[in-house]
């Protein structure tokens, strides 16, 4: 019974409201319900309370006389009657003079009906006040979700209360609306906390739907992250702190193995985020991790979301061994490498080095099932201008990195001396090789033609072209490298590796006839050039006068005595030529030719 009732009771105890009369109590037999206080409503200007009600069914036993709403600045009373409603169907008044900036009012409702002998009821009390935001209490995962706890807001006009979640953005999102001042817990089934962490306030509103501003002190739920370190043989741990209580005392680290009770393994002080699980000893299939936050009252606890990781540990390499590295005709470079396939692997990284100390990863090759004996080819590498260090690495599935031997390509470089190409090239290098001889070969229309066989020692050579003709002027040359790869207790094999190809270009020969015959045997004049390495190519003839009667820049053109259709009468006649090689080495020639008729 409310304060009012205890007093109204008190002062007129056989005696019951009927509009402004007490009117004496006959019997008991029915009751006669009360108007519900959805919300009152201070006028900040002008202290005026507006009261906003339900309207409960009429009893049968008689009719409808009068709604009366009562008020009084104490909760114990006295309460007056402030207002008389005689609509049935009004729902709001307005307490004017309440001068409620200033004073507290409480109010209730009753409602009149003629219905001699029926029991009188009242409405809660209800204090004109603003709505008062709650507070949370804490929040926590369960099987089924995220439990919300919070303490009810001592606003007598709380009607319910509206829960707002935020994943992380700082944009508050709606969750559900619960109903009842009293009401003081949640489970929000869709949430997934085992994603993120997610952040929860809470604001309550009133019978008209006025709501306050949510509770700016968020609680968050804790999410546990976790991984297994294989090659530690640890599981890493990860989770965000617990926000907004008074104080945490610690949190627990709690385990379960293969479904077991989840127990404590360690107890972290406040501020802890972060812990390193040994799994020394720990044989099962599945090993389960949970966080407990402990208020710094002692009970009050927040347990975050269930990290299960399989027990299945990486078994990681134990050799990488580069088998060969070589030049291909392409000029890329393939590779060759042994590793343990009895290994969990996940990549391998290709790593190119131009110094042999610091190397760039160049490619990343996922591995589904490794091989004992892995190719690739490096495609990008310039090999006609340098020589190229190479290892690979393996990563298994801790990621554990194991760097393989390394080798190092043949780079063949050289220069025309005249009569003489000159070669040299670098040591070919790999680690568990050893280097038999070099063959040194020279390209004849696509063949590799063997010149000489070298000691391992022996990293140059001279070849002699003076009685060798090219039709390009191009004399090209591979070296290639024969050894042997022992590795104790796993290969012993003889094997070989190329260099890139190298051509060098001989310097244009121009020979020149003296004298032609138009019409007869030797009937156009030209040059012969032999070694024609040419990228630009001039030949003219001029009259004993200097005009010009004939030119070209094809090597194939000659000069059949004629200017425009006439032929030239019988003499000598003068020609220059000039010739640009490859190189860009120019050769002019000039002299004189005899026409004869």
């Amino acid at each position: 019974m409310r304060n009012f009732n205890e007093w109204f009771f008190r002062k007129a105890s056989a005696m019951i409201l009927f509009g402004s009369c007490l009117l004496p109590i006959v019997a008991f037999s029915q009751i006669i319900p009360a108007p519900t206080i959805q919300c009152v409503t201070t006028d900040e200007n002008s202290g005026d309370v507006t009261i906003n009600w339900t309207n409960p069914p009429l009893n049968p036993c008689g009719p409808f006389v009068s709604y009366v709403l009562l008020g009084a600045t104490s909760s114990s009373g006295p309460f007056l009657t402030i207002d008389t409603i005689f609509i049935s169907a009004q729902t709001t008044t307005i307490h004017a003079g309440a001068n409620a900036t200033i004073l507290d009012w409480y109010y209730f409702m009753t409602m009149v009906q003629n219905c001699p002998g029926a029991t009188q009821t009242f409405s809660d009390t209800i204090q004109e006040e603003p709505l008062i935001t709650p507070d949370l209490d804490f929040v926590t995962v369960t099987d089924t979700g995220v439990y919300i706890k919070w303490f009810p807001s001592p606003s007598t006009q709380t009607a319910g209360y509206i829960i707002y979640y935020d994943l992380g953005g700082g944009l508050a999102t709606e969750a559900d609306t619960v109903f009842g001042r009293l009401t003081d817990d949640y489970i929000d089934i869709n949430a997934n906390p085992n994603a993120a962490r997610v952040v929860y306030t809470i604001a309550a509103f009133d019978g008209c739907l006025n709501k306050t501003l949510f509770n700016e002190n968020e609680h968050n739920t804790i999410f546990l992250g976790g991984s297994i370190q294989q090659c530690t043989q640890q599981v890493t741990l990860d989770w965000n702190q617990y926000i907004n209580w008074s104080g945490v005392s610690g949190y627990r680290i709690e385990t379960s193995l293969d479904g077991a009770p989840f127990t404590v393994a360690q107890t972290l002080p406040d501020g802890s985020t972060q812990y390193l699980y040994s799994l020394v000893g720990v044989t099962g299939d599945t090993l389960c991790f949970r966080i407990t936050a402990v208020h710094q009252n002692g009970t009050t606890t927040s347990i975050s979301n269930v990290r299960c990781l399989p027990l299945n540990l990486v078994r990681s390499t134990t050799f990488n061994y580069l088998r060969n590295v070589s030049v291909n005709q392409a000029g890329g470079v393939d590779l060759e490498w042994y590793i343990d396939t009895s290994a969990d692997i996940n990549s391998y990284y290709v790593l190119r080095s131009l110094n042999g100390n610091t190397f760039t990863s160049i490619d990343t090759l996922p591995v589904v099932n490794p091989a004992f004996l892995n190719t690739y080819t490096d495609a990008q590498a310039n090999t006609s201008v340098n020589s190229f260090h190479y290892e690979v690495a393996s990563f298994d599935d801790c990621n554990f990195q194991l760097n393989s031997t390394k080798g190092q390509t043949i780079f063949l470089e050289g220069k025309n001396n005249g009569i003489l190409n000159e070669l040299e090239w670098n040591a070919f290098s790999l680690e568990n090789a050893t280097v038999l001889d070099y063959t040194i070969y020279r390209v004849e229309n696509g063949v590799l033609v063997p010149l000489q066989t070298f000691t391992p020692s022996t990293l140059t050579f001279e070849d002699d072209i003076s009685t060798a003709i090219s039709e390009d002027g191009a004399f090209c040359y591979v070296i290639e490298a024969s050894f042997n790869l022992s590795i104790p207790g796993f290969v012993n094999e003889n094997l070989t590796s190329r260099s890139n190809q190298l051509c060098l270009y001989q310097k244009p020969v121009i020979y020149v006839p003296n004298a032609f015959v138009p019409g007869g045997k030797n009937n156009v004049f030209k040059p012969t050039l032999l070694n024609p390495n040419i990228s630009e190519y001039e030949f003219l003839i001029f009259d004993r006068w200097g005009k010009q009667l004939f030119t070209t820049d094809v090597l194939a053109a000659g000069w059949d005595g004629t200017n425009n259709g006439e032929e030239m009468p019988m003499g000598g006649y003068s020609y220059y030529i000039k010739v640009v090689s490859k190189g860009g080495e120019a050769q002019e020639k000039t002299g004189m030719v005899v026409l004869v008729r």
